[in-house]
């Protein structure tokens, strides 16, 4: 009868040590780790297995895409979007040299307490933790004013949590990447609509009309225009 449960027991641990082999082991570094990369446009990013992107929202009807170019949510767990509202996610934004992002203070947040920089693949990463009604979030950033920079928040519990440690998390910091063709036409756009608004505001000197018109072909945008006086 001994021999018997020995047996069994042996029997079960095999089957549960080859259930185990069968799944694989999980990824413990970031270029092991599997997904998909999302083009936000301007803006780009691993989406690893178990996680969802999402555009960022173009608040302004700035863009005739529909989306911020510049804006990426990569969200775990996610089915839809609304998911964000209950998941943890990295939010991605970044600020091209003539939109400068303004440095994020820890002194806005709750528990603020300064990170060591550190880096992820191109990247070397300043940042904080802090609550925001609450939530405990991660605010990163990268690059110098006046150049390309990137800002990220992380909100690193909702519902679950994550870390800045998971190495899915540092698989999506190494993989951002800015899309310097892509940021081109859509700066041309952004200023022939915010152009549109203001410049009758400083034509002087006789200027009486002024009229533009844009042909887009693919990502190529070629403006042309009459000037009256």
């Amino acid at each position: 009868m001994k021999k018997l449960i020995a047996l069994l027991l042996t029997a079960v641990s095999l089957t549960v040590i080859l259930a185990g082999c069968s799944k694989g082991s999980a990824p413990t570094k970031p270029e092991d780790v599997k997904g998909e990369t999302f083009e936000g446009g301007n803006i780009s990013a691993l989406v690893p297995e178990g996680w969802m992107a999402f555009h960022g929202t173009d608040y302004f009807d700035e863009y005739e895409e529909g989306y911020d170019p510049n804006v990426i949510q990569v969200c775990k767990g996610a089915k839809t979007e609304w998911d964000l509202l209950s998941k943890p996610y990295v939010m991605m934004t970044y600020f091209s040299p003539d939109n400068p992002m303004y440095e994020p203070s820890k002194d806005y947040y709750e528990e603020g307490a300064d990170l060591e920089p550190f880096t992820t693949g191109s990247y070397t990463w300043k940042g904080f933790t802090a609550k925001s009604l609450d939530t405990p979030i991660a605010i990163l950033w990268t690059g110098e004013y006046g150049e390309g920079q990137i800002q990220l928040m992380i909100c690193l519990e909702n519902g679950e949590k994550i870390s800045l440690d998971d190495v899915d998390v540092q698989a999506i910091l190494t993989s951002i990447s800015i899309n310097k063709l892509n940021e081109a036409c859509f700066s041309n756009i952004l200023i022939e609509k915010r152009a549109s608004f203001f410049i009758k505001a400083f034509l002087i000197g006789g200027f009486s009309d002024l009229n533009f018109s844009r042909k887009t072909k693919g990502r190529l945008t070629v403006f042309s225009g009459t000037v009256g006086i």
